[in-house]
């Protein structure tokens, strides 16, 4: 039995445990931790195997959006987007964002922007139930018919796709709802007057 160090005064002291627990008894809580110490102290190349031996071993959507993240601090953008793309397809809104963000700003890699594309997350997104595509679907509402979103006008949606993205705890929606509310966007919606 090694107790894990509270306090770190040598920088090795927490990878040296970690690699001497996982060799003894190798499991997912124990390769996290790695994986975590590797890419908090910024050691991508180390971190990256350890990621990779994660997305093996235990494939969920936390494994494959942090190997998405150590891929970009390594440039490794083509397998980045396929690591994103795997969270994203299992329910992981942050790996969503950021694929969906890539297509409207660009990014990752990719040759060009594609609204058709970041639409496509959207509704991907929403049909999971995403926080994330909830909040896009109800951005693109709000914001259709403006200068470069070809997209339908329709604050009512808007307003329904936001208080969807809401109640599924994603923060832009809970924003853009209260501010929806306080201003009176939207169908039957009275804005604040701030009197009682």
């Amino acid at each position: 039995f090694i107790v894990q160090p509270s306090t770190l005064s040598n920088p090795g002291a927490a990878r040296a445990y970690w690699e001497k627990v996982i060799r003894e008894h190798p499991t997912r809580d124990r390769l996290t931790g790695l994986r975590n110490d590797l890419f908090k102290n910024e050691n991508w190349n180390a971190a990256l195997p350890v990621s990779t031996r994660l997305v093996e071993e235990y494939p969920d959507e936390s494994a494959y959006y942090w190997r998405a993240r150590i891929n970009i601090k390594l440039g490794r953008m083509t397998e980045a987007r396929d690591d994103y793309r795997m969270a994203a397809a299992m329910g992981n809104d942050l790996a969503l964002q950021e694929l969906i963000m890539a297509n409207i700003r660009g990014g990752l890699g990719l040759a060009e922007k594609s609204f058709d594309e970041a639409v496509l997350l959207c509704r991907y997104g929403a049909s999971l139930g995403s926080g994330g595509g909830a909040n896009c679907i109800g951005s693109l509402f709000f914001e259709g018919g403006s200068a470069g979103v070809a997209f339908p006008r329709n604050d009512a949606q808007g307003l329904a796709w936001h208080l969807l993205g809401a109640r599924a705890g994603h923060f832009n929606s809970q924003y853009d709802l209260g501010w929806l509310l306080f201003t009176g966007r939207g169908p039957n919606v009275e804005a604040a007057t701030g009197k009682r």
